[in-house]
């Protein structure tokens, strides 16, 4: 699905924090958080990875 993306001038949806492909591909190894923090799992949002 990466490569279709790509292919289809859709690079901008590689890790931009919406999913666009079934198997989450588009979204897996992306840092979108800083050390100490996780991917909350909606767009970009980040939490402390204490709470």
């Amino acid at each position: 699905c990466v490569r279709d993306l790509q292919n289809k001038a859709l690079s901008p949806r590689i890790c931009d924090g919406i999913i666009d492909c079934p198997d989450l591909s588009d979204e897996k190894g992306c840092a979108y958080c800083p050390e100490g923090n996780l991917h909350c799992g909606i767009g970009r949002t980040c939490i402390s990875s204490s709470k």
